[in-house]
């Protein structure tokens, strides 16, 4: 919105957005919904997370695990499940193309609870 003049807020809505969208298993919407936010904010940690995270449920691991180092350099005491994270970037960079995705086949976020599952 061009007559926004609060650009953190507008980037707290979008963030909060993603959040919701990624829930649903709408991981390309939530995306861009962490891409906007980042615009608004650039360099907002957990903007930057959310996005690595993404990255990774929308299969793209190379720049899911770029986006990750970029948050552990920036803080690396920023969250608990960061290290967990790397781990699955790692984890599906070293598998051979083709490999089925089934959280994103089935529209879970990858960290889904077994009774989310």
């Amino acid at each position: 919105d061009p007559a926004c003049t609060d650009t953190r807020t507008c980037a707290t809505l979008y963030y909060n957005r993603s959040a919701a969208q990624r829930r649903k298993g709408e991981f390309d919407q939530a995306l861009e919904d962490a891409n906007m936010s980042l615009v608004l904010h650039p360099k907002w940690c957990k903007a930057l997370y959310r996005r690595g995270i993404l990255l990774l449920e929308c299969g793209r691991y190379a720049e899911a695990l770029t986006e990750l180092k970029v948050v552990q350099r920036a803080d690396p005491t920023f969250d608990d499940e960061l290290e967990s994270w790397l781990r699955r970037a790692h984890h599906w960079l070293s598998k051979p193309k083709g490999s089925v995705n089934y959280y994103r086949f089935m529209q879970l976020p990858m960290d889904a609870s077994r009774e989310e599952i």
